[in-house]
């Protein structure tokens, strides 16, 4: 899957197509901004952080009742930072809802993990949360498919 279509950034497009219909669908205030060479991450990066946006707006409108959501991505050399906030209800986190199955914060560990990568969950009851994903780049061993 290339993500380089037409002189446009694909990556970019698709989360920006996301968030527009999204917005659109429930009404809800969403905030992005991308910043960074996006030629720093591999294909599994992109899609990851892809997925991972998705499942945090999904929690933030499903489980939080958010009205405002803001999502910011990083993309520097050595490693890239996103991070999703919301106005929702918030949550009281413990180990039983970080490993509880089917819930998108198990998916966007999973994901961060997946990158070599740590995600970070912070709320309080009646002040929203805030989703931290920090990953870190290889600048060696690409893989063969990552060139093509």
């Amino acid at each position: 899957m290339s993500w380089k279509k037409s002189e446009q950034n694909a990556f970019e497009v698709n989360i920006h197509n996301y968030l527009v219909e999204f917005r659109n669908l429930h009404k809800v205030d969403i905030a992005c901004h991308i910043s960074g060479n996006q030629e720093f991450l591999s294909v599994f990066q992109k899609k990851a952080f892809y997925r991972i946006i998705c499942e945090g707006l999904s929690n933030a409108l499903r489980h939080g009742k958010a009205q405002k959501i803001g999502v910011i991505l990083d993309i520097k050399p050595r490693g890239s930072q996103l991070s999703i906030t919301d106005d929702g209800l918030g949550f009281y986190i413990n180990k039983e809802i970080l490993t509880k199955k089917g819930l998108g914060i198990k998916n966007i560990q999973f994901l961060a993990d997946s990158m070599q990568g740590t995600a970070k969950f912070k709320s309080n009851m009646g002040e929203g949360t805030r989703i931290e994903v920090t990953v870190p780049h290889k600048t060696y061993g690409i893989s063969k498919e990552e060139v093509m």
